[in-house]
């Protein structure tokens, strides 16, 4: 997306792409909602698959029958503790007891939008399966994806030889493409956490992602807006704000409203994390004007809702939204911000620049460490904080920022 002109969906997500398996099912995945955990089937048929959890064997539940566009989707829960879940031959990661290592990016596909036409078929260009591969050398206990799957949502133009072949729209072969073949590896590695980005708004790929990847029941209408909710990823409780509606630049009192009634409505343990695809503070450079630098803050809308002051018990908000890393602490001592949009989609093009000292949000940043390239970021346990680590797309760790309280500082 482009920031500067410019859900809440969560979930542990684990799969199993293939192009297709002997029994008909093409993925096989276990998300985590507010409810537990989901097992999830993909399947190129009419009949849901049994599921075999801790020895016992169970049927799966249809969750919305296949049609032109999408193949049969079907669930089934998960009891607290399960040891272990089989679909057929494969093998569903349950969460873990307690996750120790976390693996965070967002806005992964490939922009084929009508504006910009990303070399799909390049690695280089677009390095999501190198990013994803690398990510489960890494050996993360939960993935956390902030965002922002499907961007092939324009047919190919056949002038733009880098991304011949490529499905597009709101449906299966675009998913796939998108998301579940070139995550397959890291998909079948550990659970995932999902946030629902701008691009799965409804107008766009909404409904594959209610289908494929939300939580919660299937909704029998499209949500501009889904309330947010708690997921437990022990030692954390993970907040997911479906901020994809939430104007970047402008503050339309409806959507003001329906946010501040959101962030209201966390009540959070200290320690807490907010996940929201678009930041409610960051910074992005467009350039120079009559010899200034120029730099744009997100996100308006979420500002005013929130009066720049996160819910008791937040400690931490993670963001996609803006293709680059950041890590931002504030004087006021607010809760730091992490932007996470590092997965594969085409960077911004605006330059790095120094945002240390720049006003934002009614405050100053105390803090900031940024960088426009590809990667996956790492968190970790580090005495009383936790220490992120953004890798590059082959997995070579580039720095190390240490969260302590509302503190961030990185090196080298």
């Amino acid at each position: 997306m482009r920031q500067w002109i410019g859900a809440i969906a969560v979930l542990v997500l684990v799969l199993a792409a293939a192009p297709a398996w002997a029994d008909g099912v093409l993925a096989t995945l276990t998300v985590l909602g507010p409810r537990g955990a989901v097992a999830r089937a993909v399947v190129d048929g009419t009949a849901c698959p049994a599921i075999e959890i801790d020895g016992k064997r169970a049927a799966m539940n249809v969750r919305i029958m296949g049609d032109s566009r999408f193949p049969l989707i079907c669930d089934a829960a998960l009891p607290a503790g399960a040891a272990k879940a089989r679909i057929g031959d494969r093998d569903l990661p349950v969460p873990k007891r307690e996750v120790r290592r976390i693996a965070l990016f967002g806005d992964s596909g490939c922009r084929v939008d009508g504006h910009e036409f990303q070399p799909c078929n390049d690695p280089a260009q677009w390095p999501f399966a190198r990013t994803s591969a690398s990510a489960a050398a890494l050996q993360p206990d939960l993935v956390i994806h902030v965002g922002d799957y499907l961007y092939r949502e324009r047919p190919c133009p056949p002038v733009k030889p880098g991304c011949s072949g490529t499905p597009s729209g709101d449906d299966w072969p675009a998913w796939q493409a998108d998301f579940f073949a070139p995550a397959a590896t890291l998909l079948a590695a550990a659970p995932w956490v999902m946030v629902r980005g701008n691009h799965e708004n409804c107008e766009r790929a909404g409904d594959g992602f209610f289908r494929l990847l939300d939580p919660r029941p299937y909704p029998i209408k499209c949500p501009r807006i889904s309330p947010v909710y708690r997921v437990e990823a022990k030692p954390l409780a993970l907040y997911v704000l479906d901020s994809g509606e939430a104007n970047d630049t402008e503050t339309p009192a409806p959507l003001v409203a329906r946010y501040r009634r959101e962030f209201a409505s966390i009540h959070a343990p200290q320690g807490a994390w907010l996940l929201s695809h678009r930041p409610v503070w960051a910074t992005v450079s467009i350039g120079n004007m009559l010899g200034v630098t120029v730099v744009v803050n997100d996100n308006a809308t979420l500002e005013a809702a929130s009066a720049n002051k996160l819910p008791t018990g937040i400690a931490l908000v993670l963001s996609g939204h803006i293709h680059r890393f950041e890590a931002l602490s504030f004087t006021d001592r607010r809760p730091p911000q992490l932007v996470l949009g590092t997965a594969g989609s085409s960077l911004d093009r605006g330059a790095d620049v120094e945002v240390t000292g720049h006003e934002i949000g009614g405050t100053t940043i105390a803090y900031g460490r940024t960088l426009q390239a590809f990667g996956v970021t790492t968190m970790e346990r580090s005495g009383a904080g936790w220490a992120a680590t953004l890798h590059d797309e082959d997995g070579n760790p580039r720095f190390t920022c240490t969260i302590t309280g509302p503190e961030i500082a990185c090196a080298p």
